[in-house]
């Protein structure tokens, strides 16, 4: 096995399909640790940071990739490296990408290059990785055996709904009073304002679908004095060119509700 580093956005650009075709074969198939996802957050967010992605082949076969960033600590001049999507934007979870069964002699030749090479660092930050990830639990091996100073702290909490395939499931689950409630509520809904449910299936539409979302992230956060999720330009910026991406690849589900042309509910996912 052999190891590279990626340091420049031409050679970031060019790995796209060999990437994702990566991703597809290793144990965390999750779209922010897309190529997309990944690409779009470096040139929105890097600022100052240098790419420091090490790639790791065997017998020439792409077998690894960690997505990594230098940076320096607040108020030092100490070295960091961290994960590529760590800052900014929530990318739930991030990880190494490796592919199965090679994830403890990818994990093992990737700490043995960094040990060779503390030129390019001092401390190493992993956040966001699932407890529950092979790699993580690889990773600490692999620290303890390389006496390698550590610290494990809880991070961000990712809560989830366990939604049912149907309508008709999730009535069930409610409460016969809950379930009147609700359907009452539709009626009245549909009676009086005739809402308009739109799949988004284009970049016209979904042009209009962000502009929408973030008026409405907006306006809800000043009710509460706050500045809501789309604070600046380049948070707007990256979930535009993330969603036209996700679109362009057939994996954008976004659906909304639409009253006298005003958007009133959004629903999207990947």
């Amino acid at each position: 096995m052999n190891i590279h580093i990626i340091s420049t956005l031409e050679q970031f650009a060019n790995m796209r399909e060999e990437w994702n075709r990566l991703l597809s074969e290793s144990n965390h198939l999750n779209i922010f640790l897309s190529w997309e996802w990944l690409f779009n957050w470096y040139k929105i967010f890097a600022n100052s940071g240098e790419l420091f992605i090490l790639v790791v082949r065997d017998n020439n076969e792409l077998v690894g990739i960690v997505p990594l960033i230098k940076t320096k600590l607040k108020f030092m001049m100490v070295k960091k490296i961290e994960f590529l999507g760590t800052s900014f934007v929530y990318s739930d979870y991030l990880d190494f990408i490796i592919k199965k069964n090679f994830e403890k002699e990818v994990i093992q030749k990737v700490f043995d290059f960094l040990i060779l090479n503390k030129k390019y660092w001092a401390v190493l930050v992993l956040k966001d990785m699932d407890k529950d990830s092979i790699n993580s639990k690889i990773i600490l091996e692999q620290v303890k055996e390389k006496h390698i100073f550590y610290e494990i702290k809880i991070g961000t909490l990712c809560p989830y709904l366990d939604l049912p395939n149907t309508k008709d499931e999730f009535l069930k689950r409610l409460s016969r009073d809950t379930r009147h409630k609700l359907l009452k509520s539709e009626r009245q809904l549909i009676r009086n304002y005739n809402p308009t449910f739109i799949q988004i299936k284009t970049q016209e539409q979904l042009q209009h679908a962000l502009k929408s979302m973030f008026y409405l992230n907006e306006k809800r956060w000043q009710l509460k004095s706050s500045k809501g999720s789309f604070f600046n330009d380049k948070i707007k910026m990256f979930h535009s060119e993330i969603t036209k991406s996700f679109l362009d690849n057939g994996w954008l589900k976004w659906e909304y509700f639409d009253i006298y042309d005003f958007q009133v509910l959004n629903r999207f996912s990947h």
